[in-house]
């Protein structure tokens, strides 16, 4: 079931928390802004997997440490107009693999209606699986 809710995604205290990015290591958003601040460590792995082209849109990165679980979401290139595509590829692939990366709870952000739609597209009807749709 997805859960809509209005806390901002860096405050989620779901296991895996998925953040939107691009494939060149530049923060353009408020969320990848924020991620660089507060997670120097993480944001500084994300810039390393675009540097050497390990990050490809419509393919979740997962990290993982010993504090964090984060999804890196390549739902764009620089110069992409597919978006909505990568976007479909992802939560797909995602909603294959959930449960071989041991996730329970997941948070995605979504600024609009077409993302808050395809996650309930690809998410509403798995019964193990604590979706939560932030769009803040």
């Amino acid at each position: 079931m997805v859960t809509k809710t209005d806390i901002p995604l860096l405050e989620s205290k779901s296991q895996v928390i998925v953040i939107p990015v691009n494939c060149e290591g530049i923060s353009v958003t408020g969320v990848q802004k924020q991620m660089e601040q507060y997670y120097p460590e993480v944001w500084e792995h994300y810039k390393l997997l675009c540097l050497n082209k390990v990050l490809r849109q419509g393919y979740p990165y997962f990290y993982e440490d010993d504090k964090y679980q984060f999804i890196f979401f390549p739902d764009k290139g620089y110069y992409s107009k597919n978006r909505e595509r990568y976007l479909k590829m992802g939560f797909k692939y995602l909603k294959n693999k959930y449960e071989n990366f041991g996730i329970h709870t997941i948070s995605f952000y979504s600024k609009n209606k077409m993302e808050q739609n395809l996650i309930n597209k690809f998410y509403n009807n798995i019964s193990d699986l604590e979706v939560y749709c932030h769009e803040e």
